[in-house]
């Protein structure tokens, strides 16, 4: 019984005690200058010029002014900037001897200028080092052209593989990037 007293006699103390600080909160929460009315009008009043997101300096501020809107990255618009794009075939990957090949370059992009190919000197034990393409660069002109094809034709005249490889120029000196084909010549 004794600490039932005793602990009504906390609560109540406590109770009293954070009365003050409870007033003084409230009292501090509630107090405001000026009228209802006009923070109403605050509220719906425009947006100051200082918190408009579309001129803030912050991106990701300016990303929600602009979030529908192209930026010229990662869109097809910036085609002008890339360097040619480039694709060869041939006709006939496994030629027989003194078959005739067709080899087709295909490229594409802004005022390509030419496109060419070679076959390097890889000297391995199967003659093709003395063919007639070997070792020299064989450069097609495309005009200035966006979308350029070109065809060489090949006769190789011994047995063994071969790599073709192929690039592209545009205008501006930028080249596409290097492709290479393979072509294995089987003996009649």
């Amino acid at each position: 019984m004794r600490s039932a007293r005793l602990l009504a006699f906390l609560v109540a103390f406590a109770l009293v005690a954070a009365t003050p600080h409870l007033g003084r909160s409230i009292a501090m929460a509630s107090a405001s200058t000026g009228s209802l009315a006009s923070s109403q009008e605050t509220v719906n009043a425009p947006l100051n010029d200082n918190d408009d997101p579309c001129d803030s300096g912050n991106p990701r501020k300016q990303k929600k002014c602009h979030y529908n809107q192209p930026n010229g990255l990662d869109d097809n618009d910036n085609a002008d900037s890339l360097p040619p794009s480039l694709t060869v075939t041939v006709s006939n990957a496994d030629p027989e001897e003194d078959d005739t090949i067709t080899l087709i370059l295909h490229a594409w992009g802004t005022e390509i200028t030419e496109v060419w190919w070679w076959v390097p000197d890889e000297r391995d034990d199967n003659g093709n080092d003395n063919e007639e393409f070997v070792n020299v660069a064989h450069v097609q002109s495309c005009d200035g052209q966006d979308d350029c094809w070109r065809m060489a034709e090949l006769t190789p005249r011994h047995k063994g593989v071969f790599k073709i490889h192929v690039k592209a120029r545009d205008s501006q000196g930028r080249e596409s990037g290097e492709l290479v084909t393979e072509v294995r010549v089987h003996d009649d």
